[in-house]
């Protein structure tokens, strides 16, 4: 048998996701200002989760670092695209993260290169 256990909401809880949406909201709008704090904020906030995920599939320091790179660019160019109803910031990146590292394989195959 399973049972849940339903309890209140924390309200502070409730208010940090809050601050945290509408913050994500103000930097979306920065970024699509092409406000470049914006964008180095950006960076801080996530390059080294995107590293972590672009390094598994490439499995080499440097090339994920230069991935990385490219996967900024994207972001900056395509950020105007993005449809924060589908899905989240995060997510939306991750999938270009993702995508970039493995188009990278795709084209290391097609070469020859190992």
């Amino acid at each position: 048998m399973i049972a849940f256990i339903l309890t209140q909401p924390n309200l502070e809880s409730l208010v940090h996701c809050k601050d945290r949406t509408n913050g994500q909201q103000i930097l979306l709008a920065r970024l699509r200002g092409e406000e470049v704090k914006a964008f180095n904020e950006l960076y801080i906030m996530y390059s080294t989760n995107l590293l972590g995920v672009i390094l598994k599939i490439v499995d080499q320091q440097e090339i994920a670092e230069d991935l990385l790179q490219e996967v900024f660019l994207k972001i900056k160019k395509s950020i105007s695209t993005y449809d924060e109803i589908r899905s989240r910031l995060f997510t939306w990146m991750l999938n270009i993260s993702r995508h970039t590292a493995i188009d990278y394989i795709r084209l290391r195959s097609t070469w020859g290169f190992r």
